[in-house]
């Protein structure tokens, strides 16, 4: 538990009920940093992972803070085999791998990710933002945006949740 992990069985639920279900996930992180304010995980390799549907979770204040009162630091995340249900990125069942890291702190977010989200599409994303500053993601080698493409689906099944929280506009 203080430091490297294996869980089984993880499941995330909403109010309606479970919409991820993970086997086996396995966690490398320092329990001890909460002390500091701070979420730190080395590590974190989930496997064969089901996205059933997509969480519909209860609506926050508008007003309240987009990101957490403390730093998060994930230095390697790996989705491995996962499956996301027909229905989230189109009418198929879509197999999708993902690498990633993320380091969230002083209001500055910083992620990487690199996927094969099934059908046509991989991801290569770099998203860099903070309060104030108008966010930079720079997104590519979306081999086809068609019908067949993950991402074209759930871009076009789920526009309203591709939006720029309005806290990262700026009047510059």
């Amino acid at each position: 538990v203080y430091g490297k992990a294996r869980l089984h069985d993880v499941t995330l639920a909403d109010p309606e009920g479970v919409f991820l279900t993970v086997p086996v996930a396995d966690l490398d992180w320092r329990p001890l940093q909460w002390w500091n304010n701070k979420l730190d995980i080395r590590d974190l390799t989930a496997r064969r992972g089901r996205l059933t549907k997509l969480p519909k979770l209860r609506p926050g204040d508008p007003d309240d803070p987009i990101l957490p009162g403390f730093d998060i630091r994930i230095d390697r995340l790996r989705l491995i085999d996962f499956s996301v249900a027909e229905g989230i990125a189109g009418p198929e069942r879509r197999r999708v791998n993902l690498t990633g890291k993320a380091d969230v702190r002083g209001g500055q977010i910083l992620v990487r990710l690199n996927g094969d989200l099934g059908g046509a599409d991989r991801l290569l994303a770099h998203i860099d933002a903070a309060p104030r500053h108008l966010p930079t993601i720079m997104m590519g080698d979306f081999n086809q945006w068609s019908d067949r493409g993950a991402l074209s689906e759930f871009a076009f099944h789920h526009h309203r949740i591709l939006k720029t929280p309005k806290s990262f506009h700026t009047s510059r």
